[in-house]
């Protein structure tokens, strides 16, 4: 069952399985194997708090201990696949590392909460 999480408990997760995370998240499959996107993992209070005001004040989003923010690549994709991989591959990309991040977080029992910011 799906359920929105804006509480976060205030318990570091280690850099060990931020590693872990990350490493699932870029294993995932993506048009052509560009992996046309950036992952940033922010875990500053100040930048959690920029962050947070940028996301429309998404407060609870200061209150994580780590936040990972996936970014879509479109110039990456382009440079392959033209404005197709531009306007549509480049997110597909992101969205798939993101799941897969997920996965690796509910196996460590971490609850996360996802949103979508979009400029």
């Amino acid at each position: 069952m799906r359920h929105s999480v804006r509480a976060f408990k205030e318990q570091k997760i280690s850099d060990d399985v931020v590693e872990k995370i990350l490493t699932a998240a870029t294993r995932a499959s993506s048009a052509g194997n560009l992996q046309s996107y950036q992952i940033f993992v922010i875990t500053k209070k100040e930048d959690r708090r920029r962050l947070a005001v940028a996301a429309h004040e998404q407060n609870f989003i200061e209150n994580a201990s780590v936040v990972f923010v996936f970014c879509a690549d479109p110039v990456t994709s382009a440079g392959e696949y033209g404005k197709r991989g531009e306007e549509l591959y480049c997110i597909q990309d992101a969205t798939i590392a993101c799941t897969y991040a997920q996965a690796c977080c509910s196996f460590f029992g971490i609850v996360l909460h996802l949103g979508w910011l979009f400029y």
